[in-house]
This record gives C-alpha cells, sequence and structure tokens, in this order.
C-alpha cells in the first residue's frame, strides 16, 4: 500500500514539474532569456535565498 501511496504522489509531482514547465515555456524564448532570468531578482530576495539554503543545510 505504501508503495502506490508513493507512485501517485510521484505521478501528481512529475505532473505539477510538466504544467510548470510548459507554462513557463511562453516567457523563455531564447537561451539568453534563461541564463539572465535572476537578474530581476532583488539583493534582499537573494539574501533571503542564500540564508534559507544556509538553515537547510544546517544540521541542529
Amino acid at each position: 500500500m505504501g508503495n502506490v501511496i508513493f507512485v501517485v504522489i510521484f505521478v501528481i509531482f512529475c505532473a505539477f514539474l510538466l504544467g510548470a514547465g510548459l507554462i513557463s515555456k511562453r516567457w523563455v524564448k531564447e537561451s539568453s532569456d534563461f541564463v539572465l532570468a535572476g537578474r530581476e531578482i532583488s539583493t534582499p530576495i537573494n539574501v533571503v535565498g542564500v540564508i534559507a539554503i544556509g538553515v537547510a543545510r544546517h544540521d541542529f
């Protein structure tokens, strides 16, 4: 039973990722769009992201 639940959740997750990719395809037309996409994020948001990564990697 546990394996069935895992497979169902995995399929839903893959469908979500596929849907997100198809939706984001509208805005990314060239490779430069992909490379430069992070430049629109402000410095405070970048700082919070780096802190979140650091906290997630820390073993308490």
